[in-house]
């Protein structure tokens, strides 16, 4: 039989997404022209909302899989006028608590006037965003700027993975001496995902000819006119296990063909990881889920993951894949 496919999410599976969210919460703040901390003060505020409180998993518990998309959900749900003025006294008085619970109020009532969800909405529209709309698009280019020229410019590449490199490469050569062969699924583009990889030496660790990131996902829906095709989707965990050209055969068709099939195993953190997989499972495809506990992902949702039969389990760090996967018999 062949060996077993372990398709695995980046961030916060191997690459730490910390940076990026920061980078979404200072978007949305520059952007609707409330003050931005600087130092120890900016320290504070994002570990608040991202250690204590978790800012992330307004957007990320409801299957939005891009920080792209907490950036713009936070934008606009701040400029109502009591938000604004309540989150800019917040800020002000370097209360950090009553600006973030403000922000995750806001989102939450956001999503109430949004658009009713269904499993071929993009989830994002639930809070009322368009991904195609003009708002979004400023959103994304001002997060990239910023995230080109402070987070990423200033990171120490050591800092960007999970646990650690040394950590990240143990897990990794354990997979792959266990049979395994090993894929990235992420939202990140090409070359966000490559830079820290290459930098370590890890490049060559996954079959990079079925590597799934956001430039492959946006070319589908280009030469295909459908989407969004990006997690929650099934789309690229069929990519991912299948290659590009038998995912676009299996999108035209709604179904795999009877030749597809092959044990595999995918390692996500998020809600989007976890409907991708089981909506890729819908339309025949035998994939198994491993749960990474992280920042975005609550505890309602890991309870919801951890009793699905195709949960293999749930694991605090990608270290611990390799265990689970050897007792359940993933692994030839």
């Amino acid at each position: 039989m062949e060996n077993p496919l372990v398709i695995l999410d980046a961030d916060g599976v191997f690459l730490d997404e910390r940076c990026y969210w920061d980078t979404a919460l200072r978007t949305a703040l520059s952007l609707n022209r409330l003050p931005v901390p600087a130092g120890d003060a900016w320290r504070a505020l994002t570990e608040t909302a991202f250690g204590r409180l978790g800012l992330q998993r307004v957007t990320k518990s409801r299957g939005c899989n891009s920080n792209h998309d907490l950036a713009a959900v936070l934008f606009v749900a701040m400029q109502d006028r009591v938000t604004w003025e309540t989150t800019e006294r917040a800020l002000r008085d370097a209360d950090w608590g009553l600006a973030v619970s403000t922000m995750v109020y806001a989102c939450d009532v956001q999503r109430r006037f949004g658009k009713a969800m269904d499993d071929l909405t993009d989830p994002i529209e639930a809070f009322g965003v368009r991904r195609d709309g003009a708002a979004f698009s400023v959103v994304c280019a001002t997060f990239q700027s910023f995230l080109e020229s402070s987070h990423l410019a200033a990171a120490e590449v050591s800092d960007m993975f999970c646990g650690g490199v040394d950590a990240v490469r143990d897990a990794l050569t354990t997979l792959r001496d266990m049979g395994c062969t090993l894929v990235v699924c992420t939202g990140r583009d090409e070359a966000e995902l490559m830079r820290p990889l290459d930098a370590v030496g890890l490049g060559d660790a996954f079959a990079t000819d079925r590597t799934v990131t956001a430039d492959v996902v946006e070319s589908a829906e280009v030469q295909t006119s459908v989407g969004p095709l990006g997690k929650p989707h099934w789309f690229p965990v069929v990519c991912a296990t299948f290659g590009r050209e038998a995912a676009m055969r299996a999108l035209r068709d709604g179904e795999l063909s009877n030749d597809m099939n092959r044990r595999v195993v995918y390692v996500g953190d998020g809600v989007s990881d976890f409907a991708a997989v089981r909506r890729a499972r819908a339309i025949g495809l035998d994939v198994a889920f491993v749960l990474v506990r992280s920042g975005a992902t609550g505890d309602a949702d890991r309870e919801m993951i951890a009793d699905q039969s195709f949960t293999l389990g749930v694991v605090d760090a990608l270290t611990e894949v390799p265990m689970l996967l050897a007792s359940v018999e993933v692994a030839s």
